[in-house]
């Protein structure tokens, strides 16, 4: 479903990020965008779709290479106010695909106004190319944890950063944050089986690390997570 109204002006997710960048939702917007909103599990771009550069509003999503053999790979998951695809959002036949954990809003914008926008002003290229570090940064520390974390260290690496980007709050130790991802999404991302995903939990609850109910994360002890990825 796609519509044309301006949704900006109103998104809690318009200060920071790529939104802020291009001035979404005020009279100097260096873009006009329309929006999509798709269901939960729904593929929500493929390659191919060039002419439009794809931001997530609401909800929690995520960036994906299809293998030949039908596997996955996710390598980013995106948050709002983040470019969809992230870095890959400046190539024209980026070969990824994106998909939403929850519910989803995006926000398209034609490829030639984005481009424009990175033209326009230093200040924007600046800010642009910042959250596109970041974006490489979390591909690369995802890298690390494929190919020198133990299963232990990459799913406390994870629950670590859902940490970080609630900004819940912590006290004593503890906080909830919410996990949009099921655990084959979360072997998926981490590169494990859903049986080892499963095992590596059940220990992390033996271990009073943490409780797991659904989407609820309940952490006990966030500096035993923390120290695990040091």
């Amino acid at each position: 479903m796609t519509d044309t109204s301006n949704r900006c002006e109103a998104c809690p997710h318009r200060k920071g990020g790529i939104c802020e960048a291009l001035a979404l939702g005020s009279d100097a917007a260096l873009a006009r965008p329309s929006f999509m909103t798709a269901k939960a599990r729904s593929l929500i771009s493929r390659p191919g779709q060039s002419q439009r550069v794809a931001i997530l509003c609401a909800g929690a999503a995520a960036k994906f290479f299809d293998l030949p053999d039908g596997r996955r790979q996710i390598l980013l998951l995106r948050r709002p106010g983040q470019l969809l695809l992230g870095c890959s959002a400046v190539s024209p036949k980026a070969p990824y695909s994106a998909m939403g954990f929850t519910d989803v809003t995006v926000a398209h914008i034609d490829r030639g106004e984005f481009t424009d926008a990175l033209q326009s002003s230093t200040s924007v290229m600046g800010r642009i190319s910042k959250l596109l570090a970041r974006d490489h940064d979390e591909v690369a520390q995802l890298t690390i944890d494929l190919g020198r974390r133990s299963a232990l260290e990459r799913v406390c690496h994870l629950f670590c950063k859902f940490v970080d980007w609630s900004n819940a709050p912590v006290m004593d130790n503890k906080c909830i944050v919410r996990v949009p991802l099921r655990q084959e999404d979360i072997a998926d991302y981490l590169g494990l089986t859903t049986a080892h995903v499963n095992r590596t939990i059940a220990a992390m609850r033996r271990e009073n690390l943490i409780a797991l109910e659904e989407d609820r994360l309940r952490i006990k002890d966030l500096a035993a997570l923390r120290a695990q990825v040091a």
